[in-house]
């Protein structure tokens, strides 16, 4: 399939999800809280989930369907406890429309898999409920920097979005899974330590914590109260960016194919960077 073919399947998906949810109740896409929601639940489906499409030509489109809820799903309880707390109204609605979809895509998992898959989801579940309670206890910065002190654990910070990678473990052979794997987490652990540096500001004026802030407490033994107290440390993070993308060539080597939606993302956060002073 074509990336433009790609992109399209993926925007039927998300209409889909979105169709569901009016029809539950759940959703008015006459709020304009709901349409940028769309739009950037197909961003972040397309950028993380369907790279897999282009490695992959045996997964069938449910695959790619039922995971997007999975996506949606995060997409939605992050809204509910983090950037809504100032409309409390679509802060609740958030937290709702996340149950639906949780509900939804646990019961697409007890009907397409086997028993055991039920046991792994739980798993992965409890891993990434654990780490959105450390990431919020500012005052007790010790616990996070023992789990999630490392830029090899950064990609934990959205753990529950590798389950998909799980689930296409039961379909290929083991080699092809860990060359995917090894790809994926040195993937989202790029774009999550971007979105890191994107956003510490807000996350200090948040009081949640990331790897950036956690790096300064490890060398500051306190926490920054400004972004402008964090900037000393920017050079270990670009090493920790660079490395991230120097991985990702040599696994796209490895595997003997490349992703045309993770050069482009890739492209496209190198060059947000480099407007903002920060040069790989």
């Amino acid at each position: 399939m074509s990336i433009r073919e790609i992109r399209n399947l993926c925007s039927a998906h998300i209409e889909s999800i979105f169709s569901d949810l009016v029809d539950k109740g759940l959703a008015n896409l006459k709020d304009k809280f709901f349409l940028d929601s769309k739009r950037r639940i197909l961003y972040t489906s397309f950028r993380n989930l369907y790279p897999l499409m282009e490695f992959s030509t045996f997964l069938p489109e449910s695959y790619f369907y039922y995971n997007s809820h999975l996506f949606a799903y995060a997409f939605f309880l992050d809204q509910s406890l983090d950037e809504l707390r100032n409309y409390p109204s679509h802060q609740v609605k958030s937290f709702q429309i996340s149950s639906y979809l949780l509900i939804r895509y646990f019961e697409w998992i007890k009907r397409k898999y086997r028993k055991e898959f039920i046991s792994l989801f739980y798993k992965y579940y409890k891993e990434q409920s654990d780490y959105l309670i450390d990431e919020k206890k500012w005052e007790q910065p010790n616990n996070y920097f023992s789990l999630y002190g490392d830029a090899k654990k950064i990609y934990i910070k959205e753990i529950l979005l590798f389950f998909p990678l799980e689930l296409y473990k039961s379909m290929t052979t083991s080699s092809s899974y860990l060359l995917l794997k090894k790809l994926f987490t040195n993937y989202y652990s790029f774009i999550l330590l971007f979105d890191d540096l994107i956003d510490w500001d807000d996350d200090i004026h948040n009081r949640r914590l990331s790897y950036p802030i956690i790096m300064y407490f490890k060398l500051n033994k306190k926490l920054p109260q400004t972004q402008e107290e964090l900037k000393f440390i920017l050079s270990h993070l670009i090493e920790n960016l660079k490395e991230f993308y120097t991985n990702i060539r040599k696994i796209e080597k490895q595997i003997g194919r490349k992703s045309l939606i993770i050069q482009d993302t890739l492209y496209h956060m190198r060059k947000e960077l480099s407007n903002r002073g920060i040069e790989l």
